[in-house]
């Protein structure tokens, strides 16, 4: 969205792969290679996204390891205009991309973005985070004195913001060592895949806003595209059994936690949470995770790629703002300037930037 600090984004997958024995970023978890998974999960924050080896950025220092695709990476970046880098190294695949939102947000929040790095930590991981642009120097100097271990020069650096691990992995429904796993042999590949999670974009809005209308419009589009999108909608004070139905006696008479409906024309699970109800990241990771992508209504304080939903008559205020420290997030917004909500071609269009914006992976 306009407003947010262009950022370049990169993949970092220029090892030998000595230890995974072949190239691991054309290993594939799921249907995309390794690098394929990172290019889309970076699209969605960055105006643009490249591969940190050759013909995507040069080999400024060629055997000097990831920190020296960084240093290209940040001088593309300064060449081109770009405030900073978001790096995510292609053997990092659960990393998401509302991983990386929160990353981009709480550095967009440092006092002087530019000079900033944001990176998890408990484990440091300076491999997936985001690096401003005027850190430039001081890797360079590192890789001059041949200091080559990002982590400990991140550790140095005066701008360093760390986000706990614990907290991010957690809005997926994972913990800190799942997020950061590191495919670097063939046995982690398979691991991985008990781990990633789909694309997620969610349709925000205050009540009343039209954001159904909208939803159903863009999963429509999608799936009449092939794409298998499923969707999700958070509520309030809504229930789904009735007093006196098999479903309730079993679930409120007789105490079960959950009712699982099946038959021949569908399913349903009727339930409550044992402790607390859990984000949308460990709903979509228990039951949805094997859709292409998810098409979630509701979650509007998420770190999820959105689309807003604008009501001149709501009393809220924009969700969107081009100076908010999450408007990196926003793909677009209906009802305001451009996107009419009553357009007769607003789910092709919605589909369409869902397409290129988060389905999308290298060019």
């Amino acid at each position: 969205m306009t407003g947010a600090p262009r950022l370049l984004g990169v993949v970092l997958a220029g090892g030998d792969s000595r230890r995974f024995g072949r190239p691991k970023g054309e290993a594939r978890v799921g249907a995309l290679t390794l690098v394929e998974r990172a290019a889309r999960t970076l699209r969605p924050v960055c105006a643009e996204v490249v591969v940190g080896r050759p013909p995507g950025l040069p080999d400024l220092r060629p055997g000097e390891g990831p920190l020296a695709g960084i240093e290209a990476a940040l001088t593309r970046a300064a060449d081109t205009g770009a405030q900073g880098v978001v790096v995510l190294a292609c053997d990092l695949p659960a990393v998401h991309t509302a991983t990386l939102i929160r990353l981009v947000t709480a550095w967009r929040r440092a006092p002087t973005p530019r000079s900033a790095v944001v990176v998890p930590h408990d484990p440091l991981q300076p491999l997936c985070g985001v690096w401003g642009v005027e850190t430039l120097g001081a890797v360079g100097r590192a890789l001059d004195e041949e200091r080559r271990s990002a982590g400990d020069l991140v550790r140095a650096l005066p701008g360093l913001v760390a986000l706990p691990a614990g907290d991010l992995a957690d809005e997926l429904g994972l913990m800190a060592p799942q997020l950061l796993h590191n495919v670097n042999h063939p046995e982690a590949v398979d691991e991985a895949r008990e781990l990633v999670l789909p694309p997620v974009v969610s349709v925000v809005g205050w009540k009343d806003s039209g954001k159904t209308t909208v939803a159903v419009a863009l999963v429509k589009a999608l799936v009449e595209r092939g794409v298998d999108a499923v969707a999700a909608k958070h509520g309030h004070r809504f229930r789904l059994d009735t007093e006196g139905t098999d479903s309730w006696r079993l679930r409120h008479d007789a105490g079960a936690r959950s009712v699982l409906l099946a038959g021949p024309d569908g399913m349903a699970l009727v339930g409550g949470w044992r402790r607390r109800e859990p984000g949308l990241g460990g709903l979509v990771r228990r039951w949805l995770r094997d859709a292409q992508v998810v098409v979630a209504e509701g979650w509007k304080e998420g770190p999820w790629p959105a689309i807003e939903v604008r009501d001149p008559g709501s009393d809220g205020p924009p969700l969107h703002t081009p100076d908010g420290a999450d408007a990196h997030r926003f793909l677009a917004v209906v009802g305001g300037p451009g996107l009419a909500r009553d357009r007769p071609d607003l789910g092709e269009r919605l589909a369409d930037l869902v397409d290129d914006r988060i389905l999308r992976t290298v060019d």
